[in-house]
């Protein structure tokens, strides 16, 4: 059983924004897309979970940005799931990177998720989502531990969005990646570009649905950070950080 699975992709221009590089939010589905492919390779994809009522949860993200690839570059794509810590296995944690041809780094991530019992409302534990006597990879892409963030903003929002239909995704949450799509389209084109993120982490606290206003507030973050919460009906549903 392969515990490392690995694309060669070209960077179609639907992934690409205004500077014709992959755009950040669409690294977010890349990494997602891969997960799901490397989960179905375990016994354990979409298809097979949804029998028993069970899905996927991403809880938290991070993505450092070292040099976007450009439309129509050729990479490698690869990912993998960390060695499961703790003695509980409710959460564990996927790393990513992409690689040129070559074997240069241009992006890594890492990935928190859970196993989401939707008839019960409860955690699954996710060592059952690998099979017996699975081998877990020992590289690490992404060292970096995630932040913790607080969600004690008091600044008013700087931009709000009305969650859409194609946010949403087969359970009806809004999907992960487009809560970072609605951040990008916080800003213009001009905005975003001069911003020149290279490292965004963002941590899921409660769902948001079709319907739903996210108030966006900024505060400066330590270490040249700054962090954001999206925020609806009062509750926080993400916090992210980025530079």
């Amino acid at each position: 059983m392969e515990n490392k699975l690995s694309w060669e992709y070209k960077i179609a221009p639907s992934m690409c924004d205004t500077m014709g590089l992959l755009g950040i939010p669409d690294a977010f589905d890349l990494f997602m897309d891969m997960a799901s492919d490397h989960s179905d390779h375990l016994g354990t994809g979409v298809q097979v979970l949804s029998k028993k009522d069970q899905y996927w949860v991403a809880t938290k993200t991070l993505i450092k940005y070292y040099m976007r690839p450009a439309m129509a570059d050729t990479v490698v794509l690869t990912t993998w799931p960390e060695a499961l810590k703790g003695r509980t296995g409710l959460k564990g944690n996927r790393q990513y990177e992409v690689r040129t041809k070559e074997g240069e780094l241009l992006l890594a991530g890492k990935t928190e998720w859970i196993i989401l019992d939707k008839a019960n409302d409860s955690y699954i534990d996710v060592r059952s989502a690998y099979p017996q006597g699975f081998v877990f990879c020992q590289d690490i892409a992404c060292p970096q531990s995630f932040f913790k963030m607080k969600d004690d903003f008091t600044d008013k929002p700087f931009a709000s969005y009305k969650v859409q239909n194609l946010d949403t995704d087969f359970v009806g949450h809004m999907n992960n990646a487009a809560y970072i799509r609605a951040f990008v389209n916080c800003f213009t084109a001009k905005e975003w570009r001069r911003l020149n993120v290279k490292e965004l982490e963002i941590h899921y606290r409660r769902p948001c649905f079709e319907g739903d206003v996210l108030d966006f507030t900024s505060r400066p973050g330590p270490d040249g950070y700054t962090e954001v919460m999206a925020s609806a009906d009062g509750a926080a549903r993400a916090l992210l950080r980025y530079k």
